[in-house]
């Protein structure tokens, strides 16, 4: 969610991308709340070169300099972005994590069959030989 990125004084701020975002879940955005969300979107333009938006680096830092100044309630649906945004970002990172965890399992149970095979043979082995004399 780059066009929300407070880095660099909002460089990338894009109004049409934070549309185009909040349009992609229409169950969390109606049309209503897109047209609302046009509206806040100039608010909150305004809003940002307020001193108090000056030097933040991450998208967390935003939502709280936006509870900490207000600016959640007089933006309320830009601040619904920022939350479906980080919400994202987390559930990317935790399905990640579940990827990362369930490749690791997959790797052990494959060797954990190898072991096992490799053993059953070692013992079919020893059952099977001849004894010397």
């Amino acid at each position: 969610m780059s066009c929300l990125n407070p880095c660099n004084g909002f460089f990338k701020f894009i109004p049409s991308k934070i549309l185009a975002f909040a349009k992609m879940y229409p169950d969390y955005f109606t049309t209503q709340e897109i047209w609302t969300l046009l509206g806040d979107i100039e608010s909150f333009r305004h809003t940002i070169s307020d001193d108090n938006f000056a030097n933040l680096n991450v998208i967390n830092d935003l939502a709280s300099v936006m509870v900490e100044t207000g600016t959640y309630s007089s933006s309320p649906s830009v601040y619904r972005v920022v939350k479906l945004a980080l919400l994202l970002a987390v559930a990317r990172s935790s399905s990640a994590t579940v990827a990362t965890v369930r490749k690791k399992i997959d790797v052990a149970n494959r060797e954990v069959r190898s072991l096992g095979q490799s053993c059953q043979k070692k013992v079919c082995l020893k059952k099977h030989r001849k004894p010397t004399n």
